[in-house]
């Protein structure tokens, strides 16, 4: 039998990791909402800042899902120590600068303007009822490729 190195095995792209090849590596600290109609967080779900109204205190920023329409402010970044994140814990998510690794909804080409697309953890497609999230910076051959985006959301 064969002799492993720790150091020899490589994590090639995965699902919201963040690239060092581009862009920042700027990470945000926050909290799941505690009171969230979604179980949990997976890895590149994007999230939209939330207030809590009387029970937010001075804590990190909370975050949830955003529903169609709503502008995101990250997404959460893939982590090989943990799976999904549970209501009230804490995560960390990609912030504006940061280059993200996503699945593309369908073919897209290279510097398209993406959103959220609601309803599939992770996955981006074409700006369409949904605010700004990113740039493409890769062609997605197929619906289905992971590819890199340089998250800066906006309202426009």
């Amino acid at each position: 039998m064969g002799t492993f190195n720790s150091n020899q095995f490589e994590l090639g792209p995965a699902l919201g990791s963040i690239t060092l090849t581009s862009g920042t590596t700027e990470v945000m600290n926050v909290q799941f909402n505690p009171k969230s109609t979604t179980d949990q967080l997976v890895a590149g779900q994007i999230v939209k800042l939330v207030d809590l109204g009387a029970e937010h205190t001075d804590g990190p920023p909370v975050v949830d899902v955003p529903a169609v329409g709503e502008m995101a402010f990250g997404a959460r970044v893939f982590s090989s120590a943990s799976g999904a994140t549970k209501k009230g814990e804490f995560l960390q998510i990609s912030v504006k600068g940061c280059t993200q690794y996503f699945e593309a909804n369908a073919a897209l080409n290279a510097g398209v303007v993406v959103s959220h697309f609601p309803g599939t953890p992770g996955r981006v497609d074409v700006r369409g009822a949904n605010p700004k999230f990113g740039t493409l910076l890769d062609k997605a051959k197929a619906e289905g490729d992971l590819v890199r985006v340089f998250v800066d959301p906006d309202k426009a």
